[in-house]
């Protein structure tokens, strides 16, 4: 048995790099490590016997777990700084060692395990909880845009500057006074076209179905009817207060974006749910509990697996996970507790009955 070496660096996670792991059939070696500072380079070492303890424990061939930890050694790691990772290798059947995946903000304890296929569930949980979104603050002016792809990306800010700049209402009175205030009026419809074009294309670009928006109320009402109708159709909108200018609010936006995203997020799963429990039963749009749902994973009948992770057994959701992602379906992780979950925490959204 051989392990090979991949000399890939430490990357982000996608879905397409995941179905990439879940490939081999033989036994995957699986690794978390979650955001727990390691003060010493004695408690880092007492972290990483026990990951190797697990993995020898479940079987894992010497070769994998010198292969996990040489790759540990050439990650990122130092006392004092948070190591947020996931690591697989394989026993020879692909290519070995996959990437590196860094997975900052992971608070999960750390992992380990060793068979087939590789625990992928908490990064899609990760990803799950990190879509892609667009922040526009707006002014009568233009814009700022921050845009994120999601999955862990760092945002990007670009400002948006609108054509016209005759932006102020303010005119001496008199008979010309309503043709100033016509120019104005104009010249913010103008700005907030270009802002509205910006924005969308900003979303298609990312695949982004979360907006968030603030600012001015004027420009904020104006981007929303510019905005085109197909966006306007598939993305979630939400606001929040504060404007472009200096005004305090900048320190708190990002905690602010942070409340809009995760409560998108749980909505999100809230309607696949709602969606489940609407054909749960005779229309046989759905099934639920381990047999029934990898029955109809093995006839590519599924389009969304739900699952709980906590009510199944890790290699029957390994399982699961991996025929999902190879059929090109998606899969939605419920947080614990979850009311009207599947049976035997497995289910399954179908594309189409079991009789067509």
């Amino acid at each position: 048995m051989t392990v090979t070496s991949n000399t890939e660096q430490v990357r982000l996670p996608d879905v397409p790099a995941l179905t990439a792991v879940l490939r081999p059939t033989g036994g995957v070696a699986s690794v978390y490590v979650g955001g727990v500072v390691s003060q010493t380079a004695d408690e880092w070492s007492a972290r990483w016997h026990a990951l190797v303890v697990r993995l020898r424990r479940d079987g894992a061939p010497e070769p994998i777990v010198d292969a996990i930890h040489e790759r540990i050694a050439q990650a990122p790691v130092s006392a004092g700084h948070p190591v947020e990772l996931a690591l697989f290798a394989s026993d020879g059947t692909n290519d070995g060692l996959s990437p590196v995946f860094v997975l900052p903000g992971f608070d999960q304890p750390d992992w380990a395990g060793y068979g087939g296929p590789a625990h992928v569930v908490p990064i899609l949980n990760w990803l799950q909880q990190r879509p892609p979104y667009v922040l526009v603050v707006t002014d009568r002016a233009g814009a700022d845009l921050v845009v994120s792809g999601g999955a862990g990306r760092a945002p990007r800010t670009r400002s948006v500057r609108g054509p016209d700049d005759e932006i102020e209402r303010n005119a001496p009175g008199g008979w010309s006074q309503p043709r100033y205030q016509h120019r104005a009026e104009d010249s913010w419809r103008h700005n907030a076209a270009a802002v509205a074009h910006a924005t969308a294309a900003a979303l298609k670009r990312t695949g982004a179905r979360l907006l968030i928006v603030s600012g001015d109320v004027r420009a904020v009402q104006l981007l929303g009817e510019r905005l085109p109708a197909g966006v306007r159709d598939t993305v979630t909108v939400r606001h929040i207060t504060g404007g472009r200018s200096f005004d305090g609010s900048q320190h708190d936006r990002p905690a602010a974006v942070a409340a809009v995203i995760a409560a998108a997020v749980a909505e999100e799963t809230a309607r696949t749910l709602a969606t489940f429990v609407e054909h749960r039963g005779p229309s046989d749009r759905c099934v639920e509990g381990r047999g029934a749902t990898i029955a109809a994973l093995e006839r590519g009948r599924v389009a969304t697996l739900l699952v709980t992770p906590d009510a199944v057994r890790t290699r029957e959701l390994d399982a699961a996970v991996r025929l999902t992602l190879l059929t090109g379906a998606n899969v939605r992780v419920l947080p614990v507790g979850t009311a009207e979950a599947p049976a035997e925490g497995m289910g399954a959204l179908c594309r189409y009955r079991r009789y067509r």
